[in-house]
């Protein structure tokens, strides 16, 4: 019987980027209804449950590949390929409701483009540090703790 579909488990696997090898972290994989996101090297583990034949990755700037599951496979290798679409913006919205006096305050910081582009190397983290109210900390090598209006 096929060792992934024979029961309920849980897999590693490593998403990597399909030109450069670079490892994808924060990737999202989807097997079935259950969901793992990749970590800062790369690295993720996610449950497949019986009768899931394949997982589907995906993450911005990137094509979502549906990736299916062979025999005797212990470790799912995904790749994906750049979408080659250059994104102008990106939004990040932080909401947050106090029950106390039940009202509801929202906040919509803004990123351009241009603050993307500064030198051949593009620092995403550094970049959504400048937005106002985002507070990113790094508290490992390629780890960020990311704060919103504090919260």
């Amino acid at each position: 019987m096929h060792r992934l579909l024979a029961c309920t488990n849980y897999h590693p696997g490593k998403i990597t980027d399909q030109q450069t090898g670079e490892v994808l972290p924060g990737a999202t994989i989807k097997a079935g209804t259950k969901v793992a996101l990749a970590s800062a090297d790369g690295n993720f583990t996610i449950e497949l449950q019986k009768g899931v034949k394949y997982v589907t990755a995906s993450f911005t700037g990137y094509e979502a590949t549906r990736v299916p599951l062979s025999i005797n496979q212990s470790f799912l290798s995904i790749t994906l390929a750049s979408n080659n679409v250059n994104l102008s913006t990106v939004s990040v919205t932080g909401y947050q409701t106090n029950r106390k006096l039940l009202e509801t305050a929202g906040s919509i910081g803004i990123l351009n483009a241009a603050a993307l582009q500064r030198g051949d190397n593009i620092d995403i983290m550094a970049a959504l540090n400048t937005i106002p109210g985002v507070k990113m900390e790094a508290y490992t090598a390629g780890n960020y703790r990311i704060s919103i209006r504090e919260v």
